[in-house]
This record gives structure tokens, sequence and C-alpha cells, in this order.
């Protein structure tokens, strides 16, 4: 009879050592993807962040008439849409991005359509410019300032994403 309980101690003990070895790989890979995700959260707030400083820049060259800074939002806009693919394809987890990706293409779009017009009429149309930058700057200000993986940060993110949906009517 002795002999049956250090047998039962050594499975017990490999049991639990296993287990142990389980939820380590388990805490691992979660504060790895956490990290990803982290990452390319802050990615995507400094990319709308410079698409803000150059819409900033916009009302500056609004008095001479130079087209540029258009380009450049439009380019900027690009770039944040292309980010949100890349997170899209390259994270876990994160909260809700299609419907926010999908108004940012249409956005861009939008905002394309806005860009041509205003090249073929030679007027800068201060209204549009000044409807984007407004909603864009809300968008910024509502944004989570670090990614979290928690139920706040997805409501806050949501809810700034609202801010974006104005801007996918643009030529109506």
């Amino acid at each position: 009879m002795k002999k049956r309980y250090p047998k039962l101690i050594i499975w017990v003990a490999a049991i639990l050592s296993i287990a142990t070895i389980v939820v380590l790989i388990n805490n691992y890979n979660n504060n790895k993807n956490l990290e990803i995700n982290s990452r390319y959260y802050q990615g995507l707030v400094s990319r709308v962040q410079k698409l803000d400083q150059t819409l900033d820049k916009i009302k500056e060259s609004e008095a001479n008439g130079n087209a540029v800074p258009e380009f450049d939002v439009l380019l900027d806009i690009n770039f944040v849409n292309d980010h949100f693919t890349r997170i899209k394809e390259q994270t876990n987890g994160f909260p809700n991005l299609d419907t926010l990706r999908n108004d940012f293409t249409i956005f861009r779009d939008e905002y394309g359509y806005v860009v041509r017009e205003q090249l073929g009429s030679n007027q800068q149309n201060a209204e549009t410019q000044l409807k984007v930058a407004h909603q864009i700057k809300l968008f910024l200000d509502e944004l989570p300032k670090e990614y979290e993986d928690s139920t706040p940060f997805s409501d806050q993110f949501n809810a700034a994403a609202q801010h974006i949906k104005p801007l996918t009517h643009l030529n109506f």
C-alpha cells in the first residue's frame, strides 16, 4: 500500500506540471497578441493624427489656391485605410473593425470625388473641408489613448468610429 501513494503523487505532479506549462504558454500567447494589437493600434492613431495635421495645412493654403494639400489629404486617407487593412490581416480580436474599415473606404472614395470636382472647378469647397476636418478631429479625440482587450475600449472605439459615418456622404 505504501507504493501506491508515491505513484499517485508522481501522476498528480506530472498533471500539475503539464497544466502549468499549458497555462504559461497560453499567457505568453495572450501577452504577445496584446502587444501586437497595441503596436498596430498606436500606428493607426499615429496615421489619423497625421491626417488631422494635413487637414490643418489645408486651412493655411486656402488663400493661395494650392491643390497639393488636397492630394496630401487623399494620400493620408489612403494610408489610414491601408492601416485598417493591415490591422485586419495581422491582428486578432480587434473590436468591430470591419464596419469602420468599410466606412473609411467609402469616405476615401467620396473624398476622391470631392478633390476631382475641386480641381475641375478650380475652387476649393471650404464647407466640405471644414466638415471633414471637424469629423476627423472628433474621431481622433474620442479614440482611446491605448489599446486594451476590454469592453470599455471596444465601446469607446465604436463611439469614435461613429464620427466617420457622416463622411460617407460628402457628395450628397
